[in-house]
């Protein structure tokens, strides 16, 4: 039996109600997280690069993917944050980013239990 125009509205109105409650969950999960990366990447980019007026800590920030719906992305909008992570040619590259998001994610790590063995 094929479905009816109606049936496919009601789906398609439950199935936005589901994203808008994924969105709103990852919201609550995921802005702690990235509120801390962001700092500590903020504390990184003072003491493992060259620092010297301050624009490219200053310009550390994170926001939702547009391309993937549930992602964050921690960035950096100096115009040359990558080339202090990645490094160059002529500069090794002193990465702050991924190590401030690793570290992040080693301390949001849900704790074992004692009673518990694995």
């Amino acid at each position: 039996m094929m479905p009816t125009g109606s049936n496919v509205k009601i789906f398609d109105r439950s199935n936005r109600a589901f994203n808008e409650m994924v969105q709103v969950t990852d919201d609550i999960l995921m802005r702690p997280f990235m509120e801390a990366a962001k700092a500590r990447a903020k504390r990184y980019a003072r003491t493992h690069t060259y620092y010297k007026t301050g624009k490219n800590q200053a310009s550390i920030i994170y926001r939702k993917s547009r391309a993937r719906g549930h992602e964050y992305e921690l960035m950096t909008t100096s115009g040359y944050g990558a080339f202090l992570e990645l490094g160059t040619v002529h500069m090794v590259g002193r990465p702050y980013l991924g190590p401030a998001v690793k570290d992040t994610a080693m301390e949001f790590r849900p704790k074992r239990s004692m009673g518990l063995s694995r």
